[in-house]
């Protein structure tokens, strides 16, 4: 089955791609949502890595292959090399400041104002709602999160220019030049 699904990834990893070549569109990657999502009920965290192994070990080849990819200067890339290697490392990597509240927010479907994905996903922060009170209101009603380190695959350029990451910057500089 790792063998197997090995495989699909390497499939998969061309594939999506080729696609973004074809339609002249960028692509990034989060695996770890749906490992959270799932992760949701279960009691103790060391059982759900272990169950969750070879997946992640997948995922770990995925990444390492669009970091070879972004190296050889692929633009359908949209995640710098230093997001990629954060996220290679999940859950395990190093903690990072986070603008959640501060530089951007989540607005749901509802009008509800979260500091990010991830509180949307959990909800289990306070909000305010924008639809309610305005987007001005809802968003002083947000705090800016403390969490251990970012999953939030479409934001962390963000984290790590915040945090003042040189490689980043100069690799974001380079992307958008």
């Amino acid at each position: 089955d790792v063998e197997r699904s090995r495989g699909l990834g390497d499939v998969y990893k061309r594939q999506v791609l080729e696609i973004a070549r074809d339609y002249n569109a960028g692509m990034s990657i989060c695996p770890m949502t749906k490992l959270l999502s799932e992760m949701h009920g279960k009691n103790k965290w060391e059982d759900f890595m272990k169950e969750n192994a070879p997946v992640r070990k997948a995922q770990a080849g995925i990444i390492e292959y669009l970091i070879k990819e972004k190296k050889r200067g692929n633009r359908q890339i949209n995640q710098s090399i230093s997001v990629l290697r954060h996220i290679k490392q999940w859950p395990r990597h190093g903690r990072i400041r986070c603008v959640a509240g501060i530089l951007y927010a989540r607005i749901s479907p509802d009008g509800h104002v979260y500091p990010c994905n991830r509180f949307f996903i959990d909800k289990k922060l306070p909000t305010s709602n924008a639809s309610r009170v305005g987007f001005s209101k809802a968003w002083e009603y947000i705090s800016p999160v403390t969490c251990r380190s970012c999953w939030f695959n479409s934001r962390l350029d963000f984290n790590f220019i915040y945090n003042l990451d040189i490689r980043t910057i100069m690799e974001v500089m380079r992307f958008w030049a």
